[in-house]
């Protein structure tokens, strides 16, 4: 049961990671003639992330123009936003060497109370303290 339900996910978390890390990669009306080679270099990118999904060939290119269409649309809609490209690299390192897919458990038994408690108090400190984009340490010069 509880891998039926995990399948869809690491498509969804890949996903989602790519389309907020590149936003704003891409930006119309920016670099003129360089957009005939950054717009396929991109999608080759994504389409390379991608593959470790392990989806066909057809698959994997849809998924990455539709990333690359979410990302475009955010900063025609919105101009002034701008994803954190760093997680780009995450992605990357994931969706190629390391893999989304997980292993089954060893034990598929429902899990106590005392752990499912333990495991909501983990997701509840994760919320609390993640930031999707790194602080930044801004200086300003001193007023005269």
């Amino acid at each position: 049961k509880g891998e039926l339900s995990y399948r869809g996910y690491p498509i969804e978390q890949l996903a989602t990671n790519c389309v907020f890390a590149g936003i704003g990669v891409i930006r119309p009306g920016v670099g003129g003639n360089d957009i005939l080679w950054n717009v396929p270099l991109y999608v080759g990118f994504l389409y390379f992330t991608c593959r470790g999904l392990k989806l066909d060939l057809k698959s994997t290119l849809i998924l990455s123009l539709v990333i690359f269409l979410l990302q475009y649309l955010v900063v025609v809609v919105m101009p002034e936003v701008n994803g954190f490209h760093g997680w780009l690299l995450l992605a990357f390192l994931l969706g190629r060497f390391v893999g989304v897919h997980h292993p089954g458990a060893e034990v598929e038994e429902p899990l106590t109370d005392g752990r499912k408690l333990l495991g909501w108090i983990a997701l509840l400190i994760l919320v609390l303290c993640f930031t999707p984009s790194p602080i930044e340490i801004v200086s300003y010069a001193p007023t005269p």
